[in-house]
């Protein structure tokens, strides 16, 4: 009997500990968004224009990842950021694809996010000259409903992915953290292959 207490007791701190850990994680994380959404309120008031005339720019400490944005419509972009930047990452966003391929020549990135429909330069044109400037830089296209098969042959092109619009903030955040666990995946393993193929001198 007594035996059996124990291991009741046992159970119950092991629960109440997962509990309270899972609750002091959920405030943290509360506290973390609201962190975000103040610096994304600040940085969005700020000037980058001498780097891209269209160039709004979020950067936080700490950022999960980095991410350059191109679309020719700006609530798209601003949805891009708001999502992304709560969700723990640096945002750069411009309207254009030279601006962006500007950009990407001058700034490290981990993520290209393009649309595909644009005018001067469209999606596809934007995912080959990432691939060709910067090929360990992951291009995700973002697609409207009529150009799905579009956005499939870029992963031809190199494409990691891509997305459909309109997006909800679950689906984008939830996306995006699937490209990153792929990447670091990915850089995780090609590290590992380094080492393993190493000849010892």
């Amino acid at each position: 009997m007594a035996a059996i207490l124990v291991c009741i007791s046992i159970i119950c701190f092991v629960i109440a500990d997962i509990v309270i850990r899972h609750e002091l994680a959920k405030r943290a994380e509360r506290k973390a968004r609201q962190e975000r959404e103040t610096i994304l309120t600040k940085y969005i008031r700020l000037d980058f224009s001498e780097e891209a005339k269209s160039l709004k720019r979020v950067e936080l400490p700490n950022p999960k990842a980095r991410i350059l944005a191109v679309d020719d419509e700006p609530v798209i972009l601003d949805s891009f950021r708001k999502i992304l930047v709560v969700a723990g990452y640096n945002v750069d966003t411009v309207e254009n694809g030279p601006e962006a391929l500007g950009l990407l020549q001058k700034h490290e990135y981990d993520f290209v996010f393009t649309d595909l429909k644009m005018p001067i330069m469209d999606g596809v044109e934007v995912v080959k000259a990432v691939k060709h400037l910067r090929p360990d830089v992951d291009v995700a296209v973002i697609t409207g409903y009529g150009t799905i098969e579009t956005a499939v042959a870029t992963m031809q092109d190199g494409a990691t992915d891509y997305v459909q619009k309109p997006f909800t903030e679950d689906e984008l955040a939830d996306f995006v953290k699937k490209l990153l666990v792929k990447r670091e995946a990915r850089k995780a393993g090609v590290t590992l292959e380094k080492v393993t193929t190493a000849k010892p001198a």
